[in-house]
């Protein structure tokens, strides 16, 4: 139903429920971290001592981080996704409707440029009074939060002999947690580390955020805070949907070495997440620049005001703002549009149990838009599937195909779980993104009508 909602009809499930499901990822080609000791022993609390302080926590080192100046333009992504519950059922032998929620996270940088990174890495000892500089760069940052709770139509539009045709459209409600945007289209500054004070020749920043308490509540209550967040306090709201198709391929011949998923070959396209969430409800929205320079101190009443919480902070910035820098209001309104992407979904069924898949998705989205955005990806499939085990190892090129990742999924029962990118989440010491899903699904089967033998 995410993928495709056409993928609903002639399921093998009269009723499927996903009782949860939770995934979380990041990627970046700004930086590696190869720390001294590998993963396995960080997620087992086996670090060696001697990178430890005395506090017991680890005493991570600046240089730890290695740069990759193979690109001039980096990113960083955070997702997280939690869906669920979800409901399918099948109505007569042509349709069937579904109906879901669930909840997203997004936070990702774009853009940015490799001297903004050189200067970030270069200030992070701050016992250096050497004074550094910054220009001519820009990024855009997004950090957003909605709820949707969606239903699904899907129904068989062809079905003859050997050739299949199914369609579906979801629509759905769209409830804004929280959201924030910066776009910097450009800030020369100069960094004097050991009084912590920014010296800014000349700026040009747009800020949108609603309010970010949802930060603190992630920072102190964990991933829960996320998933149910309060109605009360919706930010933004708005209207979305998919649409797709699902043609497949079924010639009698080949019955004798094909599953129960009846095809031999299966291809869908749809286009997802069309629509957008209109932020009105505490909103802030201004632009800042200037040509003079400006000093800015990071000093106890700065630190003070984010200790009280992000909104408080970014009040503080808001103020600093207005009393320093060209101060301009921005509107009342502000629309966060939706991850759209174009998915393509291939799948061969080589023999009985075993077939070979292939996923293509397109954003449709600018890196920089004030979005969501699902970054670009291919994937080719091996995959063993029975009805109460199924294991696949995907072999990805991702993040609009700037990196490569080898993955896997395993199902035993109703329990499934995986990554897409396990060669980079676990293996020796260098990391540049983790990512891992885990749910549980289970169906009421269909009953199949047998076929009739030729004579």
């Amino acid at each position: 139903m995410y993928s495709n909602p056409a993928g609903l009809a002639d399921g093998r499930h009269r009723q499927h429920l996903n009782a949860s499901c939770f995934g979380f990822s990041t990627s970046t080609n700004a930086l590696s971290l190869e720390t001294p000791f590998t993963f396995m022993q960080l997620a087992r609390n086996k670090v060696p001592s001697q990178y430890k302080n005395a506090s017991g926590g680890i005493a991570w080192s600046s240089s730890w981080f290695k740069q990759d100046n193979s690109t001039s333009k980096k990113y960083f992504n955070a997702n997280l996704e939690w869906r669920g519950p979800s409901l399918m059922t099948r109505i007569g032998k042509k349709n069937a409707v579904g109906f879901s929620m669930r909840t997203k996270f997004n936070f990702s940088i774009n853009n940015i440029d490799q001297k903004l990174i050189d200067f970030v890495v270069s200030s992070i000892d701050s016992g250096s009074n050497e004074v550094r500089s910054i220009n001519n760069n820009s990024f855009t940052l997004n950090s957003h939060a909605y709820q949707e709770i969606a239903g699904s139509f899907a129904r068989v539009l062809m079905n003859k002999e050997s050739a299949y045709l199914k369609v579906g459209v979801t629509g759905k409600y769209l409830m804004g947690i929280a959201s924030a945007n910066i776009t910097n289209r450009g800030i020369n500054a100069e960094f004097s580390a050991g009084d912590d004070t920014i010296f800014i020749n000349n700026s040009d920043v747009e800020v949108s955020h609603s309010n970010v308490d949802y930060l603190d509540k992630f920072s102190n209550n964990g991933i829960g805070s996320f998933l149910l967040p309060n109605f009360r306090n919706i930010n933004g709201s708005g209207l979305g949907f998919d649409v797709g198709a699902i043609f497949e391929w079924r010639p009698r011949l080949t019955d004798p070495i094909t599953s129960n998923n009846r095809y031999l070959f299966k291809a869908g396209m749809s286009l997802l997440d069309i629509g957008s969430i209109s932020i009105k409800q505490n909103l802030t929205k201004y632009s800042a620049s200037n040509l003079n320079r400006v000093v800015f101190t990071g000093d106890s009443a700065f630190a003070s005001a984010f200790v009280q919480g992000t909104d408080s902070g970014l009040a503080y910035l808001k103020r600093y703002a207005q009393n320093n820098l060209n101060y301009k209001k921005g509107s009342s309104t502000y629309l966060v549009n939706l991850p759209m992407t174009l998915s393509v979904q291939l799948d061969y069924n080589v023999f009985k149990w075993f077939y070979v898949g292939a996923n293509w998705n397109q954003s449709l989205v600018s890196k920089k838009a004030v979005a969501f955005r699902r970054p670009s990806s291919v994937s080719l499939i091996p995959r063993f599937e029975t009805r109460g085990l199924e294991f696949a190892m995907p072999v990805l090129v991702y993040d609009d195909y700037q990196q490569f990742g080898l993955g896997f999924f395993t199902r035993i029962g109703p329990v499934y779980l995986g990554s897409d990118n396990l060669i980079k989440s676990l293996s020796g010491n260098s990391i540049n993104g983790i990512d891992f899903y885990f749910g549980v699904s289970t169906g009421i089967s269909a009953k199949r009508s047998k076929k009739k033998k030729k004579k």
